[in-house]
């Protein structure tokens, strides 16, 4: 079975909840819940980024730099008025380390996932007519968005094949899952009973 196929039966229970629970546009739809969302996202890409550059930067044609989401939350939160000094300062969301580059690569397909699902939430802000003001993260790849996707895709299929990476690849994937559930919801993503988060589903 190819890993992001893998990857995409083990985490759709809580992909799922999280898409039910988030109501981004209805967020970004209020001034003060929009700017609360980005600076929530904020404080999980930033340090999401910070643990996953030392243990995917080797890896070829990743481009690791070009996939940082840190940038575009800043200039949105600025856009929005909050002062760089107070951006600095906000709550990160407690990450952690990554053991292996598979691991590493299964958390960031859940980033690189959710960026395709923030093309989706911009047009359909600007399908409502909302003001598109501090909006540039949930595009940020523009008209390059899939083939980035592709390209992430081929470098997880070449680097997690092995059986031991696939179920690392899994672990990495379900943590970014219930870390950016907890993050951005606030409180731990529920499935239905019975749906099972399993490396080896």
């Amino acid at each position: 079975m190819p890993v992001r196929e893998h990857l995409r039966r083990v985490t759709r229970p809580l992909h799922d909840a999280l898409e039910v629970r988030l109501d981004a546009v209805g967020r970004l739809a209020d001034p003060a819940r929009r700017r609360e969302l980005l600076a929530r996202l904020y404080g999980f890409h930033e340090p999401a980024e910070t643990a996953l550059f030392p243990i995917l930067r080797g890896i070829p044609l990743l481009r690791f730099e070009a996939r940082r989401k840190v940038p575009f939350l800043a200039r949105d939160l600025a856009a929005l008025g909050m002062a760089h000094a107070d951006i600095a300062q906000l709550a990160r969301s407690p990450i952690g380390s990554f053991r292996t580059a598979a691991e590493g690569l299964g958390f960031l397909y859940v980033l690189e996932g959710a960026t395709l699902g923030g093309h989706v939430i911009r047009k359909e802000a600007e399908e409502r007519g909302l003001d598109p003001i501090g909006l540039s993260f949930f595009d940020c790849y523009g008209a390059y968005r899939r083939d980035m996707w592709r390209q992430f895709c081929a470098i997880l299929e070449e680097n997690c094949g092995a059986a031991d990476q696939m179920a690392e690849a899994a672990d990495g994937a379900t943590r970014g899952f219930r870390l950016i559930g907890t993050w951005l919801v606030g409180s731990a993503l529920e499935v239905e009973h019975g749906a099972a988060i399993r490396a080896d589903a």
